[in-house]
């Protein structure tokens, strides 16, 4: 069987003695390399456009951006199936969540589904192969669309590895056509163990070893890290030699918890960096249950109920951090860059405005702040060999987190060492 060209290549890698979990790697997409965990800032016509701007001015040239898409309602499969027929531009960048500034910046596309595209009751195979083609010539990485597992019928379907293997074949060979794109193929953390490894082995059979893992919105707490690590474990079993070629991509993680200490909000999308990713994505909040009880702001507390909106958005639209890992509110950070310092007052104003689209300014803003941040683990790991040092320094590692520290080092021992890359 012919190898099927991924187009991903690890040049290099360097696994730090005491946190292995954290694997530093050098990693060819094709026309670029970068050295990993690396961070994708999230970016869409959502956010104003002075700033994107702004954001376009701050980027550098390893900076990729990322649009992540989650379908999930009867109307939003019939706008995808409407702007293909009727071959409209203006709708097709809508349903992207893009315009012709973002796609000149060549941005990762994800997709989840809620059910398989390709039914006729929904898109059809035909038209959602089209679809892809589109998506394809804009997405500098080639993603095939997730479809959510789960209990819940709205959101997720519940299905078997049969059916969802087909569905991934069938789309990697339309993707693979006339290809030079990395190609990603979809794995849910919520799988039974055997429909994870049919799916896993499926894999490792047809030289999947790009894969990206969609988080569907949950935090990153220790329930979510072992599921991962679960993942890790078993991939790195079926795939026997080729263990080494693997490149894992999470995506649509919950930026921060609900809780807050005395230090600030929980972290979650960065404890990625901390669980075998190589690429994490943009946050995703989840797909969230509205009420039209109008006393539920008095349960919860607040005075009225644009005093519990405030709130709910200055949550959501917190910062990252870097000094002590947590999550502060925007009037709590400041930022030594002019740019991204003008942002972060713009989100104030914003959240004070009850602008709902808030929360995604800060998504880009973050993106910004962790990508930083990796950059700056990754140097201490290629200078010192070690990170532990570092990381305990930062007030998180101190508190709430030492124990997920603590578990990595200790599980880590009887999984895959890259020392013999």
């Amino acid at each position: 069987m012919p190898k099927l060209e991924l187009h991903t290549s690890i040049e290099e890698v360097i696994q730090p003695n005491d946190i292995k979990t954290l694997i530093v790697k050098k990693i060819n997409l094709g026309k670029r390399s970068y050295w990993t965990p690396f961070r994708t800032i999230y970016l869409s016509s959502e956010i104003p456009k002075f700033i994107r701007e702004k954001a376009l001015e701050y980027k550098n040239q390893q900076t990729l951006f990322e649009v992540n898409r989650i379908i999930h309602k009867k109307k939003q499969y019939e706008s995808i199936k409407n702007a293909i027929l009727e071959n409209d531009d203006k709708k097709i960048r809508n349903i992207l969540k893009i315009d012709r500034t973002i796609e000149n910046q060549n941005p990762i596309i994800s997709f989840s589904f809620s059910d398989f595209p390709t039914s006729e009751e929904l898109i059809g195979k035909n038209v959602f192969y089209n679809f892809l083609d589109i998506v394809h010539e804009i997405s500098s990485l080639s993603f095939v669309p997730h479809i959510r597992y789960g209990k819940s019928m709205k959101t997720a379907k519940k299905y078997d590895s049969r059916d969802f293997l087909k569905y991934v074949d069938q789309t990697v060979l339309s993707l693979s056509e006339r290809n030079s794109k990395p190609i990603f193929v979809p794995l849910d953390p919520d799988y039974p163990k055997k429909i994870r490894d049919d799916i896993l082995r499926h894999y490792a059979k047809k030289g999947y070893t790009n894969i990206w893992i969609d988080l569907k919105g949950k935090i990153l707490g220790s329930l979510l890290i072992g599921k991962i690590r679960s993942i890790w474990r078993d991939a790195n079993r079926l795939f026997g030699k080729r263990r080494k070629e693997l490149v894992i991509y999470v995506t649509n993680p919950r930026k921060n918890s609900r809780q807050i200490s005395k230090h600030g909000i929980l972290p979650s999308d960065i404890l990625a960096t901390f669980s075998y990713s190589d690429f994490i994505g943009p946050p995703f909040k989840g797909i969230m249950g509205y009420t039209d009880d109008d006393e539920f702001w008095k349960r919860k507390g607040y005075s009225d109920k644009k005093e519990y909106e405030i709130a709910s958005l200055r949550r959501d639209s917190s910062i990252f951090n870097t000094s002590s890992y947590y999550y502060n509110f925007p009037e709590e950070i400041e930022f030594k860059n002019r740019r991204l310092d003008d942002i972060r007052k713009n989100l104030i104003d914003q959240i004070y405005s009850l602008k709902t689209y808030s929360s995604k300014v800060s998504y880009l803003l973050n993106g910004f702040v962790t990508y930083d941040e990796l950059n700056r683990i990754i140097t201490v790991v290629r200078n010192e060999g070690k990170v532990e040092e570092y990381i305990e320094e930062k007030t998180y590692f101190k508190q709430e987190g030492k124990e997920i520290i603590n578990n990595e080092k200790r599980n880590a021992k009887d999984l895959f060492d890259f020392d013999d890359i």
